[in-house]
């Protein structure tokens, strides 16, 4: 089970993910902001993982995964874990059924959870320490979420590969499509938000609108880049 919320502080729902955890449910939770929840507690919440992702984009999208013994079920909500949003307001939780639509969901919860840069480990020592584990890249999940969607934008019009090997999870290499089509997409990082003074201005990065364009012999405007 993975869970990504702003916030986890629910009493009814903690007690339903001790309960899972207790009886031996994996459990990974991505929580922005509070959490009030205990992961990683011997006999009590030892199979449950969290983490907080606090990065230069707010992260606001509530997910919802569920194993369901082999079945992938994935799920959208505008409601956090917690007592305002369950008790005393409408919210609502709607399934997503294009398989397409899950596997992107899915990857990019995957490339979250392997975040070792901006990632902060929840536990009951309330450290909030930096994760840095689980690979010896350093994977930080914004910038590693733009560059997957880039290369589909970029693969659209056959773009060109500029020299950076993406991260890829363990979900997209077991489905050889995916991982296949990513990386004969187009990778083109982000520029640099200070320009060197002797970089031409024509080196930045070209949207996929741009690089049709460019290809059929037609003008286009740049696009503006992430991080200027």
């Amino acid at each position: 089970m993975t869970l990504k919320m702003n916030s986890l502080q629910d009493m009814a729902m903690i007690d339903r993910l001790y309960l899972a955890s207790d009886a031996g449910v994996r459990i990974n939770l991505i929580i922005r902001g509070i959490c009030v929840l205990v992961p990683g507690r011997k006999g009590y919440s030892e199979n449950i993982h969290g983490v907080s992702i606090v990065d230069r984009y707010l992260e606001h999208a509530r997910v919802f995964h569920f194993h369901h013994a082999g079945e992938e079920l994935v799920y959208l909500s505008s409601a956090d874990f917690m007592t305002r949003n369950l008790s005393h307001r409408v919210e609502t939780t709607f399934p997503i059924y294009d398989e397409e639509i899950k596997d992107r969901i899915l990857e990019i919860l995957d490339i979250q959870l392997a975040d070792n840069v901006k990632a902060r480990l929840l536990s009951d020592q309330q450290a909030n320490t930096y994760y840095r584990g689980g690979s010896d890249l350093s994977i930080r999940s914004q910038k590693e979420t733009y560059h997957l969607i880039k290369r589909s934008l970029c693969g659209a019009v056959g773009g060109i590969l500029v020299g950076r090997i993406p991260f890829v999870s363990a979900r997209a290499l077991t489905k050889g499509s995916s991982a296949e089509a990513g990386y004969r997409a187009c990778i083109v990082p982000p520029r640099s938000r200070r320009l060197s003074p002797t970089r031409p201005r024509n080196t930045a990065m070209i949207s996929a609108t741009t690089a049709a364009a460019i290809s059929s012999g037609v003008s286009a405007p740049m696009s503006k880049p992430m991080g200027v």
